[in-house]
C-alpha cells in the first residue's frame, strides 16, 4: 500500500516495499520516504543491498538475561501478550491508539495525533521473532578492536525466541488475530 501526502512530500509504504536509486536497493515491510528532506527510513525486515552486498537490521527488539528469562517466565509471557494485543488493538482501532496517543504526548491537537499515527502504524512489529540474520548484521557493527569475537560469533547464541514460538504454538496469536 502506498500514500503520499503532497503536503509534507512524504511517501509512505507498506508490504513488500523495494526502492531503488543507483546501485542502492532497500526492501522492507515499510518505508517513509521524505522527498522534501531525502530522508528515507525503512522499518520490519529490512534489507540494504549496496552495490550487490547486502545488509540486513532489526527494527526493535527487547532484551534481558538468561537468568531473568528463566526465573521470571510469567512476566515474560505477560510482557510479550501485551505488546501483541497493544499491535492487534492498535492497527484494529486506530481511535483507541490515537487516545492513547494524546494522553502520553500531553497533546490535544488532533492534526498532530493523527499523523503520528499515520506516520507510526506501519512499524508496529507484526512478528515477535528475533532474525539471526539481523543480529549478524549489528554484531558487524561492533568494532574489531574493541570486540574481536565479534565477526565470527554465532548469531543464534544472542537470542531465544522460545517465548514467541511457544506463544505461537498455542495458538495464542490467531487466538488475537495476530497477522501471521
Amino acid at each position: 500500500m502506498f500514500r503520499y501526502d503532497r503536503r509534507t512530500r512524504v511517501l509512505t509504504a507498506t508490504g513488500n516495499v523495494v526502492l531503488t536509486f543507483g546501485d542502492i536497493t532497500i526492501r522492507a515491510r515499510a518505508l517513509v520516504a521524505n522527498l522534501g528532506t531525502g530522508d528515507v527510513t525503512a522499518e520490519d525486515d529490512v534489507r540494504l543491498d549496496v552495490a550487490g552486498q547486502a545488509v540486513r537490521g532489526t527494527v526493535l527488539t527487547y532484551g534481558a538475561r538468561e537468568d531473568y528469562l528463566k526465573n521470571n517466565q510469567n512476566t515474560v509471557y505477560a510482557f510479550l501478550k501485551a505488546m501483541a494485543e497493544a499491535v492487534v488493538l492498535a492497527k484494529r482501532d486506530p481511535a483507541v491508539a490515537k487516545q492513547a496517543i494524546a494522553k502520553y504526548t500531553k497533546t490535544a491537537d488532533q492534526k498532530v495525533i493523527d499523523e503520528s499515527y499515520e506516520f507510526f502504524a506501519p512499524y508496529w512489529l507484526l512478528d515477535f521473532h528475533v532474525r539471526a540474520d539481523a543480529i549478524r548484521t549489528q554484531l558487524g557493527y561492533l568494532d574489531e578492536k574493541e570486540f574481536p569475537q565479534a565477526q565470527n560469533a554465532d548469531a543464534n547464541e544472542f537470542f531465544d525466541n522460545t517465548f514467541v514460538d511457544n506463544l505461537e504454538r498455542s495458538g495464542f496469536f490467531r487466538d488475537i488475530g495476530f497477522p501471521r
